[in-house]
């Protein structure tokens, strides 16, 4: 059986990812990422990175979150 290797991110990827990262340390006090990688949904080869941060002064005090994004590739239309 052959495993097929995973895509490698792509210049477009590469953008989102970082347009992204910097509009959540911009809302995210104590943003940081801890991890990033290669990663599956379903049988798609996609991209993913987490991240902590903290959303401060809420009725329950400081609360950390957690948070994945995963970029997945577009797939192409099918009719049925």
């Amino acid at each position: 059986m052959r495993v097929k290797e995973p895509t490698t991110r792509t210049s477009q990827t590469f953008r989102g990812e970082r347009n992204l990262a910097r509009s959540l340390a911009k809302v995210l006090p104590g943003y940081r990422k801890v991890s990033e990688g290669p990663t599956k949904i379903n049988s798609l080869d996609a991209y993913e990175f987490r991240y902590v941060g903290l959303s401060k002064g809420t009725e329950r005090g400081d609360l950390q979150l957690w948070g994945r994004v995963v970029f997945v590739p577009t797939g192409k239309a099918r009719r049925h």
